[in-house]
């Protein structure tokens, strides 16, 4: 699965609403957590297909930070028919985004 990059408020609204399952990578330039991060989310969007996997440069959409109350970089919201289920800041290992992951799907 390719990621699917966001670029506004309304764009990431309307794409929560119509999956059943988004994780919304809220990533920016020369930031080193999300250089690390980076690799680990793209190879587990290939391994879960089913997923959407997205990402969102803050610098395109304050509002969509605003709104969600993102203070830090790389941050992780995890969506589940429209609503934040998750949230999950910093860098993490293959296993660690795998374990959020499936709390989105299966709690």
């Amino acid at each position: 699965m390719t990621i699917e990059y966001i670029d506004s408020l309304e764009a990431m609204e309307k794409l929560t609403r119509k999956e059943p399952y988004v994780i919304v990578n809220f990533s920016g330039d020369n930031c080193y957590g999300c250089e690390l991060l980076d690799p680990v989310y793209r190879e587990v969007s290939f391994d879960l297909p089913g997923l959407i996997f997205a990402e969102l440069d803050p610098g395109s959409a304050p509002d969509a930070m605003e709104k969600l109350g993102i203070n830090a970089m790389p941050t992780l919201v995890y969506f589940r028919q429209g609503q934040e289920i998750k949230r999950t800041v910093g860098s993490m290992s293959r296993q660690d985004l795998l374990e959020a992951v499936a709390e989105l799907l299966y709690e």
